[in-house]
């Protein structure tokens, strides 16, 4: 019985990132295309829930924070990714990898106190000109952003 279980459970795919999913449907829009089929069922349940009157188009779509949840809202959470991949690639690029050596040179840069390579003048400009979020200075959390970022790609 609990391989029974664990076999349908299994084979039921992630639900997608709300966000994703409406960014996918507006580019298929744009081409003229049918978007993939996770993303096109995802979007139909949501419209579904919508026309039941089950709340508004943006709750019913995955696209509301729940209350109290203020990290969920989609416009934090694309904020952060962008912070998240500027800090990834930015790091890898001054230190060819994510490091503790390239967190504390990424720290130190942000603060103005580490000269800044030309290639790179660029990516701490957009960090610390990033709305919506805040960006980190200490050398620990920036580390662990771009560990984050580097395994959820």
């Amino acid at each position: 019985m609990t391989f029974l279980l664990h076999s349908v459970w299994a084979s039921q795919p992630a639900a997608l990132d709300p966000v994703d999913v409406l960014r996918e449907v507006h580019m298929s829009m744009e081409r003229g295309t049918v978007p993939p089929e996770q993303t096109r069922k995802q979007f139909v349940r949501g419209l579904d829930r919508y026309f039941a009157g089950s709340g508004d188009l943006a709750t019913c779509l995955g696209l509301r924070a729940r209350q109290g949840r203020c990290n969920e809202e989609p416009r934090r959470r694309v904020a952060q990714q962008a912070r998240a991949a500027l800090i990834h690639e930015a790091m890898v690029t001054h230190g060819g990898s994510v490091s503790c050596a390239s967190a504390e040179w990424l720290s130190r840069a942000l603060r103005g106190m580490a000269p800044v390579p030309a290639q790179l003048e660029a990516h701490v400009v957009k960090l610390r000109q990033l709305k919506g979020v805040k960006v980190a200075l200490s050398s620990r959390q920036l580390f662990r952003i771009a560990k984050e970022h580097a395994s959820a790609r």
